[in-house]
This record gives structure tokens, sequence and C-alpha cells, in this order.
């Protein structure tokens, strides 16, 4: 049996091995080598100039630039080469970070499952294309972050742990992740569960009659109306552009749902330019999609009620960020 102090010291070697690896990638591509790392550069110079890409004018990535407006200000204090480095060496943190809340969220989430935690962020961190995407000048891993923490404290919230502070920051998590990719609104399953059981616990327990629980009550109908608010903004324009992306991808094939794991699993390196057969990644997808089809089960079967409530919520989640990578892939 695994103690605390064992899993602690293999995280630790988890997390190390990711930011060496990361940090070969930082060092060995030169620019602009990592797909999509000029258009983000593109849109800090779209800062500089004094325009607001997204809102202003349009966005070379097509997505919203909280990203590109975080590491703006280094960019105007910073020789441009450092500036590069340093901002594929944060992108590579905010990986690292969203692997240390994935580990303790699951902790939290499933104390019973003591494999669960290291199993998850293990098969992240060992696959190299992830790693290598991680790494670059790109707002995936700042948007993985921010879900992770979002998804971190919702589960604080589910298990009665969060102080008034965590819903602070649940909603400035909210605010940040809107404001980066529209992927993020796959974080709106597990945030109406989690805030509809806390609205109605509240309420049947009377609870919303004591200040402590008013001022609860406050900050949830708070985040409630950030998700309306946000989501009536940009809905409009985001589901516009799932959808043209949807009309986009008529040619289904197994081969295009497989470029998937070709991209982001077991990819190809130097500008994506050199892959491996299609039958190769087609292969590999098979035995993964099994592998993780098992572990569901394995997991499911040792899991609490509440446990598999969560792990049904994580399915949804799942498939909605498969058919956002899918349609953007096509």
């Amino acid at each position: 049996m695994q103690t605390k102090k064992a899993r602690n010291i293999a995280l630790l070697i988890v997390v190390l091995f990711v930011l060496v690896e990361g940090l070969f990638f930082v060092r060995a591509f030169p620019k602009y080598q990592i797909p999509d790392e000029e258009l983000y550069v593109r849109n800090v110079l779209l800062y500089d100039g004094g325009k607001i890409p997204y809102f202003g004018v349009e966005s070379e990535t097509g997505h919203p630039t909280l990203y590109e407006l975080v590491i703006y200000p280094f960019y105007k204090i910073l020789d441009f080469n450092i500036f590069y480095r340093f901002a594929r060496t944060l992108s590579l943190l905010f990986f690292a970070g969203a692997l240390l809340l994935t580990y303790f969220m699951i902790e939290n989430l499933f104390p019973d499952m003591k494999n669960l935690s290291l199993f998850t962020i293990t098969a992240l961190a060992f696959s190299p294309q992830l790693v290598f995407l991680f790494s670059s000048v790109n707002s995936d891993s700042f948007l993985m972050f921010l879900f992770s923490a979002a998804i971190f404290l919702l589960v604080r919230i589910h298990l009665k742990k969060a102080k008034l502070l965590d819903y602070i920051l649940l909603i400035v998590t909210l605010i940040a992740g809107f404001l980066t990719k529209e992927r993020f609104l796959i974080i709106t399953p597990p945030l109406i569960y989690v805030l509809a059981a806390r609205i109605m616990t509240n309420y049947k327990n009377r609870a919303i009659k004591e200040s402590r629980g008013a001022g609860r009550a406050v900050v949830n109908a708070s985040a409630i109306l950030v998700l309306f608010f946000f989501v009536n903004i940009l809905i409009f324009r985001y589901l516009k552009q799932e959808i043209d992306m949807f009309f986009y991808a008529t040619n289904f094939s197994l081969e295009g749902v497989f470029r998937i794991f070709k991209q982001f699993f077991w990819g190809y390196f130097g500008l994506l330019q050199y892959p491996w057969p299609v039958w190769v990644y087609t292969i590999a997808a098979i035995f993964t999609i099994l592998a993780i089809v098992g572990v569901v089960y394995y997991f499911r079967e040792k899991a609490s009620s509440s446990a598999k409530a969560w792990l049904s919520i994580f399915a949804i989640v799942s498939v909605m960020m498969f058919a956002f990578v899918f349609f953007y892939n096509k």
C-alpha cells in the first residue's frame, strides 16, 4: 500500500520530469517552430499597437486573448529572444500547475482511490507531444491551468470545504477562462452541478437565513451571474464559430477522428511535419480508448455514489472537449 509520503515523492518526480522535458523543448526548438506560436506573438504585437484583438480587431488565433495580455508586459520589458523563451517557460509552468491542481483535486474527490491521482497526471506527463505543445507560446496550457483551478475550487465547494475566498477565486477563474478560449465552455456541466446542489442544500437547510449562509448564497448567485453574463456576451460568437466548424467538417472519416490522437498524443515534431503512418495512430488510438474505458470501469466499480456522479460529469466534459477538438482539426 502506498503511503502518503511515497505518493508525494512520486508526484515530485513526475512534475520534475515534465519540467526537464519541457525545458528541453523550450531550448531546442527555434522560434515559430511549434504550431501557432507566430499567431500568438502577432496578437501580442497588436496589444503593443494599442489594439485589442478579438474584441477590437480580429484575433490572429481566432480566440480571445487573455493569455497574450498576460505575457504582454514581459514583451515590453525583456529582449525579444529572452521574452520568447520566458513565454514558453511560463506556458510550461502553467501545465505543471495544472498537473498539481489535478492531483490534489482527485485526492480530495476520490480519497479511497489512492492510485487514481498518480495515474491521471502520469498519463498526461508522459505524453511527449502534450508536453511539447504545452511548452510553446500558446494559450492551451493556460486554459488547462484555469480549468483545473476551477474544477479544484468546485470540488472544495462540493465537499463543503470552501471558504469565501474559494468562491471569489472561482469567479475570477471563470472570467479568466471565458476570456482565454471558447473551449472553456466545458466547465458548464460541473459548474451547474455543484452550484445547483449547493443552492438547493442551502435552501433545504434554511442556511440562507443565516449571515454566513446568506454570504455564500450571494457569492453562489454572483458566480451564476458571471457565467450568464459571459455566456450571453460570448456564446453567440462561440457557437457561430463552432457551428461553422461543424458544417466545414463534412467529410467524416475514422482517419479524421484519429487525427486528434495523432496531434495531441503520439504526434510529430519539427512543425508537425514528420508523422507516422495513419494505421499506427489508428491502432494506438483504439488501444488507448479501450484502456480508458477499462480504467473508468475499474474505478467506477470502487467509487461511492458521489464519486460516480463526478465520473459522469467528467465523461460529459470529455465528450464536449472531444467535439471541440474534432471540429477544430477537421
